[in-house]
């Protein structure tokens, strides 16, 4: 006959047994993996959108200069037209030179802002339609560490 204390260290041991075997469960790990990849797909869903809304003010402020150079264009070529001094027309001629030159350069500005927003796009939408498969993922493995 055993001893009654040694019964129960020998379920007290049991116990501690099947407790570091439920902490350690391969389901575990594998949820918390899934949780990391969802978490990480999440952070880089966030990362695309903040820098389309980043792209998307600056485009607007692009415009909003475009439109500026192009009211202070018309303005100047209204002005060269009743300019009678050479030296004034030419000073004006350089002026409408500068402000093509930098409308170019906003309209190239502008070309890379919407094409860096088009490639965001299409990444924003392949990362929130692979999202739902993830959150599955995270479901299907606190299924089985519940299981």
């Amino acid at each position: 006959m055993t001893h009654p204390l040694l019964a129960l260290q020998a379920a007290d041991t049991m116990a501690g047994q099947l407790r570091h075997r439920r902490e350690h469960l391969a389901e575990r790990d594998a949820l918390a993996a899934a949780h990391a990849v969802l978490a990480e797909a999440d952070a880089k869903i966030a990362a695309v959108e903040q820098r389309i809304a980043e792209l998307t003010a600056e485009i607007e402020a692009d415009e909003a200069r475009g439109h500026a150079l192009g009211a202070q264009r018309t303005r100047l070529e209204a002005q060269l037209k009743t300019v009678m001094a050479i030296r004034a027309a030419e000073a004006l001629q350089h002026e409408l030179e500068t402000i093509a030159a930098e409308r170019d350069a906003l309209d190239d500005a502008e070309l890379a802002a919407l094409d860096e927003q088009a490639q965001l796009d299409d990444e924003l939408a392949a990362l929130t339609g692979a999202r739902p498969a993830l959150h599955a993922a995270c479901v299907d493995a606190q299924a089985a560490l519940d299981a």
